[in-house]
């Protein structure tokens, strides 16, 4: 099917996400929330993906990325114009399960956010789902990490303790920081306390993104295609990936979209 040809003029506004699994996942329903709260087209910056950490690069099912600190992520923002911009920080606490101290992922943190400063007109950061965390057995914690991480040990107990103390110190940096903390609801989860069930999705990006203009209604509601997400997400090539040992790297900005949108992946 023949794509609309893109208005090719600059965005005037950025979008930077950072995130991990909830926003590889909820990318088809992301991309709209963040025309509709900050209009459209944008410039967007995504760095996310299954497991995705600060501080480690992250391997997941034969996937590798680099970690979000050391991605090229930086040295592209560095090279682009001043431009309004809005940010949302989500998914943190994935570096726990590589080996990170609840105060080695504080420490990530304030790194990540004293980078995000001279570019964040609107900063959102988003609290861990400690409530679901905490709900979940040990056994089906033990099953769920032997899973997607099997090289870790980290206890159940301090998988529940590092987010309770990563959860309240994001609490207490509003002040400091300059951002708008938003907790997760726990009605989107389920028997996954990680990741927002899929119709819970729309409901959560519209209130995660909803201090970026003011908590008022969108700024506009353009019209947008529905995108399948696995065929979404597979259109946004990430600038530094491996796949099972090959090289699946990618150009970036990678894609256009029909409003005009452009996106770097990292």
């Amino acid at each position: 099917m023949t794509q609309p040809a893109p208005d090719l003029s600059s965005p005037q506004r950025r979008v930077i996400v950072i995130g991990a699994s909830n926003v590889a996942l909820g990318i088809a329903s992301l991309i709209p929330a963040c025309h509709q709260r900050w209009g459209a087209p944008l410039d967007f910056f995504l760095a996310g993906g299954h497991g995705r950490a600060l501080k480690f690069p992250s391997y997941v099912l034969g996937r590798s990325l680099p970690s979000i600190l050391q991605s090229s992520l930086w040295e592209t923002l560095g090279e682009q114009p001043q431009l309004p911009t809005a940010v949302l920080v989500t998914d943190i606490g994935n570096d726990l399960v590589y080996g990170a101290t609840p105060q080695d992922v504080v420490h990530a943190v304030t790194e990540l956010l004293e980078r995000l400063q001279p570019w964040a007109n609107r900063l959102v950061v988003t609290g861990l789902p400690v409530a679901s965390v905490e709900r979940i057995s040990p056994r089906w914690y033990a099953r769920f990490r032997r899973c997607l991480f099997p090289s870790s040990t980290l206890s159940y107990e301090e998988a529940v303790s590092g987010a309770r103390t990563i959860h309240q110190q994001l609490g207490r940096w509003t002040g400091r920081f300059g951002y708008y903390f938003v907790s997760p609801d726990p009605r989107w989860y389920g028997w996954d306390p990680v990741h927002v069930k899929r119709r819970h999705y729309r409901d959560a990006w519209s209130r995660y993104l909803m201090p970026w203009n003011d908590f008022q209604g969108p700024l506009r509601a353009p019209r947008h295609r529905r995108f399948d997400t696995y065929r979404w997400w597979r259109r946004l090539r990430p600038a530094a990936r491996t796949w099972r040992g090959k090289d699946w790297s990618a150009k970036q900005p990678c894609y256009i979209d029909p409003q005009g949108s452009r996106y770097w992946v990292y």
